[in-house]
């Protein structure tokens, strides 16, 4: 195929772009790994502060900051590898700020004789508004869901101290009818009703108790999430320009996105501040049904850490706890904990544990997973 007609199709589709309402993009494909943009729109310009001047015919890694340019070069190779359509959801920080987007690529192969893709078409979504809605609901919801517990905990206390006092009125009346004489003036058969009603009292404040204790346990959503494109949006916010070296686990898991979002974003920020060159994210499924996430860094723990006051675990420094605290009650309204492990001769690894499970199994059998675990994290959080 001649350039004149590749140049062509190429003119066509700048001209697409252009009469569509949504922010686009267009790249060529020079091999794996390897992308130039062609053309951005106008009402991507609008939205991003990035000028078509500035990125044509450059790399990402010409133009967007190294961590940025990672993650957006790892979603167009995995559209050019596989030859198909790609949708993803990206946290990514330009020239107008952080920003929220629902992206779509699309392979364009121009020359149908070796069917290699040639051009990536990239159709976005600016979804900040909605995501910072979702997350600020999420936090919001779990500081509500706190203060429900306290609130249920003095509930559940006074049903019980209810039901002792119940269980007094039946030894008493235990006592009573020992040895008691009807006369024929029914005192005998209140009695026996006073036993039904503090009976069926008791009987009621049971179902309700446990109605309590699991009612709070339904509350989370499930949701599929790729840890590793979540970590790296996460660090292009935390880290652009590259300065330490992140390490980031490859499962999909199974939980609460946002809330894992949130929690991650606030220890992966605490862990970035302390690091001197690195930081690392792993995984795993505990034996009682949660998932254990640990992030390390290679900082030096400071003698003045925290000792376990202001709700935070013993371990962490002071200097740099920031929003810790947030995270902790996300972690704990979900039936999780976290800690620190501090060795003297490497930095700390901040652990925690949140519902959720590994995506590795089939689909079917994934939600009946995610659902023990959620039991399991309300009860521990009762």
């Amino acid at each position: 195929m001649t350039d004149q007609i590749i140049d062509l199709a190429t003119h066509q589709t700048c001209k697409f772009m252009e009469s569509i309402a949504q922010p686009c993009f267009l790249l060529d494909v020079l091999g794996p790994g390897d992308y130039r943009f062609v053309h951005l729109n106008k009402r991507l310009t609008e939205e991003t502060g990035l000028q078509v001047e500035e990125m044509a015919g450059r790399a990402p890694q010409e133009v967007l900051p190294a961590r940025v340019a990672d993650t957006v070069t790892a979603n167009y190779e995995k559209c050019r590898a596989d030859a198909a359509p790609h949708s993803y959801v990206e946290l990514l920080e330009l020239k107008n700020g952080t920003q929220w987007w629902r992206t779509s690529l699309s392979p364009i192969r121009i020359d149908d004789s070796t069917g290699e893709v040639t051009q990536i078409l990239g159709i976005a979504i600016d979804i900040t508004d909605k995501k910072v809605q979702d997350m600020a609901m999420t936090q919001a919801l779990s500081e509500q869901k706190q203060t429900a517990e306290k609130i249920r905990a003095f509930a559940t206390n006074a049903m019980l101290d209810a039901k002792s006092d119940l269980a007094t009125v039946l030894a008493h009346l235990d006592i009573l009818r020992d040895g008691f004489i009807d006369l024929g003036d029914s005192k005998l058969r209140t009695m026996e009703l006073i036993e039904e009603l503090a009976l069926e009292a008791i009987n009621t404040l049971n179902s309700v108790v446990e109605q309590a204790d699991t009612i709070h346990a339904t509350e989370d959503r499930e949701n599929q999430i790729d840890l590793k494109h979540m970590c790296r949006d996460i660090a292009a916010v935390l880290d652009p320009d590259h300065r330490l070296i992140m390490e980031f686990p490859e499962q999909h898991v199974i939980g609460d996105w946002s809330a894992t979002q949130i929690v991650l974003r606030c220890i992966m920020e605490y862990a970035a501040r302390r690091a001197h060159g690195q930081v690392q994210v792993a995984v795993a499924e505990s034996e009682d049904h949660m998932l254990e996430f640990r992030v390390s860094d290679d900082g030096v723990p400071h003698p003045g850490a925290l000792q376990g006051g202001s709700g935070l675990p013993k371990g962490i420094d002071s200097r740099w706890n920031g929003n810790i605290g947030t995270a902790v009650g996300l972690i704990e309204t979900r039936g999780g904990a976290l800690r620190c492990d501090v060795a003297e001769d490497k930095g700390p690894t901040l652990i925690f544990t949140m519902p959720g499970c590994l995506a590795t199994e089939s689909a079917d059998l994934k939600p009946s997973r995610f659902a023990q675990s959620l039991a399991a994290g309300a009860l521990r959080h009762s």
